[in-house]
Formats: structure tokens, sequence, C-alpha cells
């Protein structure tokens, strides 16, 4: 999904680069790592793919993959790698810890990040420069609460939660 939702603002953004380049920066090490590793399989696809449909308006695409390591201090180090290597904008779907790491370069190097974390703080400042491409925490959790009242038969409910993400 992060790659596609990039693809839209591809034009948009990397319009004067011969090939647009986007900093992809997934958890390649670490905790984090599990889940990134399929991920990392279907943005590959995607970017052979739609490079072999002609690109995108006539331009290939050209993906920079960086490990954040699963921390925020890597997360900063991979994020300035592809700046210096000129990304276009960067796609994250890390979690949101490593992601919170991100508002103050992002907004000094002027790039957009397209995240999928959902810590509802990420989008919060109105200044930043995050594109959600997933709901955050506070609207999946209505929407939990919402099937609960209104859908399930049985009212013994339990939750779980991960506060290594706060």
């Amino acid at each position: 999904a992060a790659i596609f939702a990039a693809l839209i603002f591809a034009p948009m953004i990397g319009m004067a680069q011969a090939t647009i380049k986007i900093g992809y920066l997934p958890a390649l090490t670490g905790p984090n790592a599990t889940d990134s590793i399929n991920e990392m399989k279907l943005v590959k696809l995607a970017e052979k793919q739609v490079n072999a449909a002609g690109g995108v308006q006539g331009k290939k695409i050209e993906v920079m993959y960086v490990d954040n390591k699963s921390t925020p201090q890597g997360m900063q180090e991979a994020f300035q790698e592809t700046v210096k290597k000129g990304a276009a904008f960067i796609v994250t779907n890390s979690k949101s810890p490593q992601i919170m790491s991100l508002p103050i370069v992002a907004t000094e190097a002027g790039l957009a990040v397209i995240i999928g974390g959902t810590n509802p703080k990420l989008t919060s400042d109105k200044d930043n420069m995050f594109l959600r491409m997933r709901p955050n925490d506070d609207i999946m959790a209505g929407g939990l609460v919402q099937f609960i009242k209104d859908d399930m038969p049985h009212r013994n409910v339990g939750i779980i939660h991960d506060s290594a993400s706060n």
C-alpha cells in the first residue's frame, strides 16, 4: 500500500528529475524486521511492474531501500541517507515510535513522508510533512467500539494494549 500511495504523488513531486527517486525506509534489522520482509518484496514487485509499464508519466522510478534498524535513531539516519541520494519523497510503513523521530528533519528537508504509523500525534501538527496512508489509532478504536456495541452477540471483551508503540 505504501508504494502505491507514493505513486499517486510521484508526478507532482518528482517531475524535475529524470528518474523519480523514492526513499523507502523499512525495518530490515531489529525487532520489527519480520514486518518489513514481505512488504519489501511487494515494493520491489511494484517498482518492477511500474517501470515495465513505462514508469510514471514516462519516468522510471527508483526505490532506495534503507534500513531504519527498528529504532528512532536508525530512522533518522535512513531518512538523511535517502535525502543525500536525492529522494523526491519518503515512504515508511514502520512503527510510530520510529516515525515520531522524523517531523523536524522532514520539515527541514522539505520532503513529504508517506507513513503507516497509527499514533494520532503523527499528523496532529498541521505544519508537519506527514501523509498518513491508514487510519490512526483513535479512528480504529472508535470503529472497534462501535462494532462491539452494535454487532457483537457476546459482551465479554478483553483488551490487550501494547504500550511499546506509545
